[in-house]
């Protein structure tokens, strides 16, 4: 018998600062002095969340918590679809749930947005 492939290791990391510098952002509109701070609303997703498919080509990692230094509980492959939950504010981390019923974190801006 043959031994079972190494298990693979997907980078999940977010792009250096060097990378993000280098993106020009938008100019912000100067605010009306007259007109009074009122917070915006902020997104809120179904209870179900939407339906999307994982995006990045080595696949990502499934983990317990938005964070790099989290534990990883699974994988996700490209093209899998998954059912996102939740987002963190900066948009950086989406909670999403697997066909299987698994639910867990993977880095955001990795997934797009199907029809369902």
């Amino acid at each position: 018998l043959t031994a079972l492939p190494p298990k693979p290791v997907f980078d999940n990391k977010p792009p250096n600062a060097e990378e993000t510098a280098a993106t020009p952002k938008p100019a912000t509109p100067a605010a009306s002095p007259a007109a009074s701070p009122s917070p915006s609303p902020t997104p809120t997703p179904t209870p179900e969340g939407y339906l999307a498919k994982v995006t990045w080509p080595q696949g990502l990692l499934l983990r317990t918590d938005p964070s790099f230094e989290a534990a990883n509980s699974g994988g996700v492959a490209v093209n899998q679809q998954v059912r996102v939950l939740e987002e963190t504010e900066d948009g950086k981390w989406q909670r999403i749930r697997l066909e299987s019923g698994q639910e867990g974190w993977v880095v955001g801006g990795n997934t797009i947005k199907v029809e369902e």
